[in-house]
């Protein structure tokens, strides 16, 4: 089995875990699914592998269903 390339970023950026904050009461979705839709957007990543359907809340995101 081949091993997965994963990062873990360190939430020290303020400003990110307060926009997160705001945008998963606004959305109504969990505030780890705001940060990783955030950085997501920072990042320019469009596309989201995953069966959360949480990540349809965000209109920058297009998620696919594996």
């Amino acid at each position: 089995m081949k091993a997965l390339n994963i990062s873990f970023l360190p939430l020290t950026d303020g400003d990110l875990v307060e926009e997160a904050a705001r945008l998963a009461e606004e959305k109504e979705t969990d505030f780890d699914d705001a940060v990783n839709a955030l950085i997501m957007k920072r990042s320019k990543i469009k596309e989201i592998y995953a069966l959360d359907m949480h990540y349809d809340r965000f209109e920058w995101i297009k998620r696919v269903v594996p």
